[in-house]
């Protein structure tokens, strides 16, 4: 098992995602699919989306 860390920026502050995978490519693989879905859950919950948003005229 290796040991991987990937650092990233969501909701405002610094996050680290840290696991064990038996390969490089499978833990880049999981980093991708949580980096996705704290995406989703950012876009979706975000105020300030949300607030720039309402500002756009069209």
């Amino acid at each position: 098992m290796e040991f991987s860390r990937f650092d990233f920026h969501a909701m405002g502050g610094a996050c680290a995602l840290q696991l064990y995978a038996p390969e490089q490519d499978l833990a880049v693989e999981v980093a991708q699919a949580v980096f996705d879905e704290v995406n989703r859950i950012e876009t979706r919950y975000s105020r300030y989306h949300t607030i720039l948003s309402s500002n756009i005229e069209l």
